[in-house]
């Protein structure tokens, strides 16, 4: 049991910083978040240009690294990209099982890899049909070549 002198309580050593530095050693860890909170809220401009400052330097490396983890990350960046597109018309309703939905982006994605042949998910009913809009669930998703996709387009037929 450690005693923190901020809120005046004893908590186990586990609830405190393992960092040697003062404050976060001192401090446990509800404090120091409640204490950094406040000083962001107090410095923001301070901190907004410093950060800017900090991408101007180092720009080019923000770049290479975006690119390479978008490259070796592309299923979490497709389930990320839908389901922001999604989610912004409601098309993924509350009861929609989104482990399925994301096994099918990383399934999409080791096919493609497998056999060189770039392959998509697909919305069978299609989100933004002209007779039709489906949602984004699991039993509306398939895997189709990409040029099959781009053929298919927003069309579906029964």
């Amino acid at each position: 049991m450690k005693y923190c002198p901020k809120c005046q309580t004893k908590k186990p050593l586990g609830k405190f910083q393992k960092s040697g530095q003062n404050i976060n050693g001192y401090y446990c860890k509800v404090c120091c978040q409640h204490y950094h909170k406040i000083y962001d809220n107090i410095h923001k401009d301070q901190i907004k240009i410093k950060n800017k400052i900090c991408y101007e330097i180092n720009k080019n490396h923000y770049r290479t690294y975006r690119k390479i983890y978008h490259k070796t990350h592309r299923d979490l960046h497709n389930v990320a990209t839908i389901k922001y597109l999604t989610n912004r018309e409601n098309r993924i309703p509350p009861w929609a099982d989104l482990e399925a939905i994301k096994r099918f982006y990383v399934k999409a994605t080791r096919i493609t890899k497998k056999t060189n042949i770039q392959h998509d998910v697909d919305h069978i009913i299609p989100l933004h049909g002209k007779n039709v809009s489906g949602l984004h669930v699991e039993n509306n998703l398939q895997i189709i070549t990409h040029i099959r996709n781009c053929q298919k387009s927003n069309s579906w037929r029964l």
